[in-house]
């Protein structure tokens, strides 16, 4: 950008007549914007690191060329296995998953023209072992899945992005069985598409546990108003959930079963459609998931046995899923996401310490291994916000 402004400097003196034009402002500002790297990107990377090693990286992510340039990285936090952005893009949320009564969730200020960081609080989250962190469409509430806290905990956000006083709202979830549904696992927090409930997996209990979004500043961040939750099948283990673009079709996926189940979606309820083999090695690691921006294919990530992507296609009427393929990729991909414009996924192989870069085809929605990676210790989670 700076050479094409350069360059802009310098016309009027070597081509007089644009002193002697109208439309020279005009014009020159449609050389500006051709010179602009439209397709860059910020991308975060939230890892498993020690405290005082670089936790968070912060890149420069070009979508024409899938290159990524190092701009800073954030210390001083332990395990911030996931982020969250809001939607300026001026503060960053991270969770700390230690596992212990004293993990937190930290806010970050962010400079988009600087890159500079700056931090500006932190709160306790009364719960162990936070994985997630989410943000309300209105940006006033977030809230933290506890994993092995089994519980959610809300925080007010205040227009300079600090955290409030935290909520505590605990479950009694799981069937009481040995393994990984002995208790309630919290894991995952989205909002509807309407913005007026907050859905929150339990890998503990099967369930999607519902709070309508409250809105006012002096009470609590979260109501419960029955139906409380809803009941999947026993053993599926929810992780992540993703939103189809049309607002009407949930997809959530299986940690333990590997399965997806594709959920229906009106008026604050959840109704069961339709669940497909997703994991067909079954590693009892499935992690993410993630429909492409334009509607047309679903992704999902899977650990343990034969790492990688399964790939498939969402039918346009229906929103029913078909499998396409599956993409092997480094070991233990927990975290990918897709950039805006649908041309790549970038997925966070954790114990291959690297950051991925995949293409992917516009028709057939399968993933292209482009060689390119973003080497880091550990990485857990990566997300994008376009510049």
């Amino acid at each position: 950008m700076s050479i094409c402004l350069a360059a802009l400097n310098r016309l009027p003196q070597r081509f007089s007549f644009f002193n002697k034009m109208k439309f020279t402002l005009p014009l020159l500002l449609l050389v500006a914007t051709a010179c602009a790297p439209a397709t860059d990107a910020w991308l975060f990377v939230g890892s498993y690191a020690d405290a005082d090693a670089p936790a968070i990286g912060i890149y420069r992510f070009d979508a024409e060329s899938a290159e990524a340039e190092k701009i800073t990285a954030i210390g001083g936090i332990a395990n911030p296995s996931f982020v969250a952005l809001n939607s300026s893009g001026t503060t960053l949320y991270a969770v700390s998953e230690s596992d212990t009564d004293s993990d937190f969730v930290r806010a970050y200020h962010f400079d988009s023209a600087t890159g500079e960081v700056r931090l500006v609080n932190q709160q306790p989250t009364l719960g162990a072992a936070p994985c997630h962190i989410w943000l309300s469409p209105d940006e006033r509430t977030a809230v933290a899945a506890n994993y092995n806290g089994g519980s959610l905990t809300a925080f007010r956000l205040a227009p300079d992005g600090s955290l409030g006083q935290p909520q505590l709202f605990p479950f009694d979830g799981g069937y009481g069985t040995p393994g990984r549904q002995q208790t309630a696992h919290l894991h995952f927090a989205i909002a509807t598409p309407d913005g007026e409930w907050l859905l929150a997996n339990d890998l503990g209990s099967d369930r999607i546990y519902r709070f309508r979004i409250a809105h006012e500043p002096d009470s609590l961040c979260l109501v419960a108003v029955p139906p409380t939750a809803f009941n999947l099948p026993a053993g599926e283990g929810p992780r992540h959930a993703d939103f189809h673009p049309n607002g009407r079709w949930l997809y959530v996926v299986g940690e333990l079963s590997g399965n997806i189940i594709k959920m229906d979606y009106a008026d604050g309820l959840l109704q069961t459609d339709q669940i497909v083999r997703a994991d067909q090695h079954n590693g009892g690691g499935s992690a993410d998931i993630h429909v492409a921006p334009n509607g047309r294919f679903l992704y999902a990530s899977h650990r343990h046995v034969a790492d990688g992507i399964s790939v498939f296609a969402i039918d346009p009427t229906s929103g029913r899923l078909n499998a396409v393929g599956y993409q092997p990729t480094g070991k233990h991909p927990r975290n990918f996401c897709l950039t805006p414009d649908g041309r790549h996924l970038l997925c966070a192989a954790r114990d291959d310490n690297a950051v991925q870069i995949f293409a992917i085809d516009p028709e057939s929605g399968l993933l292209n291994p482009t060689g390119r990676e973003i080497p880091f210790s550990q990485p857990t989670v990566v997300v994008l916000r376009e510049d």
